[in-house]
């Protein structure tokens, strides 16, 4: 993978995708598959059988994101500013 200027708790925008031009912080980074969580976006539902740490039922989440598909908040701006 290429240098990547993402970390947690910086705040991105979506470029690509269902997801396009949502924005949220990240919450985690997976440099193994190159992907990232982003808060509120592409949320997943999973239904989930009951155990002893949960009760069971349909379980929302957010899935992960190409790390590609994703760009700091400042520069997409920027880029944006630029093209008007």
């Amino acid at each position: 993978m290429a240098k990547a200027s993402i970390k947690i708790g910086t705040e991105v925008v979506v470029i690509a995708g269902s997801e396009k031009e949502k924005s949220g912080v990240i919450t985690s980074i997976n440099r193994k598959n190159d992907t990232v969580t982003v808060e509120g976006v592409n949320l997943r539902k999973k239904a989930v059988k009951p155990s002893g740490e949960n009760e069971g039922g349909i379980v929302e989440f957010e899935g992960p994101l190409h790390i590609s598909n994703v760009m700091p908040k400042e520069r997409y701006d920027s880029r944006k500013a630029a093209k008007a």
